[in-house]
């Protein structure tokens, strides 16, 4: 069949794509997308529409197929001569912000293949191209699961004060804090231990702090404590839960950061995410005397970076670790360019943390690595930081007891 070219049509179909594609429409999104390439003049390329159908082939996991689009994005963009300063581009049809979006999506690809040094370069020409790239973010986990953890932190640091210094912004980078040269007012046995948790948003509901409190109620003996939330919509919360106020408006886990600010608990503190269940006595962790505790990411199954935090536990002293917030609170809109986990975060801003499952070995243990088929002898709490979630009942010991 006779195809009637038309670079007009072909931009129109390229737009009416992307409504579709935002408004969850990938099935029309890609049709339409398609139909651009088809009816655009083979004379002319086209580079949007590459990265547009490759976002639309991600949404519907043809990882492949995306690869392809993202790659012929980068063959036909002008951006990509030595030369574009000296071109009339037009925007409709290649886009800098696009093609920085190519680099920064085809390394994420290579990421999950473990084809790293692949992956390093194409972040590298993304953030070349756009200094602001969310590359950068991904470069700090490529970074990680070289090993090369120091330089990721290096990284952040210099970029969020390299960009705030273009704003005119002051810029102050902190030394880290080290627990082991913090020296802490002696403990009272009868103090109370403040056990907290986050809710922000809609991704966990009132019943995932309800069935927290219930764990920690029934596996916390002979310690004095209690327990809080920390949340903007206390609704629904069961009576014994104290509520504590977000001290910002941070989504997803940035609350954790408001755990460190000053909200009126003092002395031990004790921090459980909330897709946790909690399977036997939490004595122990309540009886932390060190200054700083953190999960650490060596056999948790999702985390590629093995010389990580991972904060699904956090246990301290509130004389410690004010900084945490402090610093975020002055640099948040120049951090999140570069980092995008409070994990990240926390290891910046914390050196030689004790690891939780150091100081107690056998007792946190993370579901994918340990307990699919059943809780091992002496575990306490399971971890489930990524997928699934304990809603998702993949074993049938949580229905037993989470509920």
């Amino acid at each position: 069949e006779k195809v009637e070219y038309s670079l007009e049509k072909a931009i129109l179909h390229n737009k009416f794509g992307s409504f579709c594609l935002k408004a969850g429409r990938v099935e029309k999104a890609v049709k339409h997308f398609n139909d651009a390439i088809n009816i655009c003049p083979p004379d002319v390329p086209f580079s949007n529409v590459h990265v547009n159908l490759a976002n639309a082939y991600l949404e519907e996991k043809k990882t492949e197929e995306a690869k392809i689009q993202f790659q012929l994005a980068i063959e036909t963009s002008p951006y990509n001569q030595p030369d574009f300063q000296g071109l009339e581009i037009n925007p409709s049809l290649h886009s800098l912000e696009a093609l920085s979006e190519s680099y920064a999506n085809l390394a994420v690809l290579y990421m999950n293949k473990d084809e790293l040094d692949t992956a390093h370069n194409l972040l590298l020409r993304s953030i070349q191209l756009k200094s602001d790239s969310e590359a950068n973010v991904n470069l700090g986990h490529l970074l990680r699961q070289l090993n090369r953890k120091e330089e990721a932190i290096d990284y952040a640091w210099s970029q969020a004060e390299a960009h705030a210094r273009k704003d005119g912004a002051e810029f102050i980078r902190p030394t880290p804090l080290d627990p082991k040269h913090f020296e802490l007012p002696p403990r009272n046995p009868e103090d109370t231990v403040h056990v907290v948790c986050v809710k922000w948003g809609s991704k966990y509901d009132a019943a995932y702090v309800n069935k927290l409190y219930h764990g920690v109620k029934q596996h916390v003996s002979e310690i004095p404590y209690d327990f809080c939330c920390f949340t903007e919509n206390p609704e629904g919360l069961e009576e014994g839960i104290r509520v504590v106020p977000l001290a910002e408006n941070w989504s997803g886990w940035w609350g954790k950061a408001t755990l460190f600010s000053e909200h009126g608990l003092e002395g031990r503190l004790v921090y459980i995410d909330l897709d946790t269940v909690i399977t036997g006595s939490l004595n122990d962790l309540l009886s932390y005397n060190g200054v700083f505790a953190v999960m650490g990411t060596s056999d948790i199954a999702c985390e590629k970076e093995k010389n990580s935090y991972n904060t699904s536990i956090i246990a301290w002293h509130s004389s410690f670790g004010k900084e945490i917030y402090t610093t975020l609170r002055q640099n948040y809109k120049y951090m999140l360019k570069f980092i995008c986990r409070f994990d990240h975060w926390t290891e910046m801003m914390v050196k030689d943390a004790d690891l939780v499952q150091e100081v107690f070995p056998g007792q946190f243990l993370d579901y994918l690595t340990y307990c699919k088929e059943a809780v091992p002898e002496g575990c306490r709490m399971v971890c489930f930081p990524r997928d699934p979630k304990p809603h998702d009942y993949k074993s049938e010991w949580i229905r037993e007891l989470w509920n």
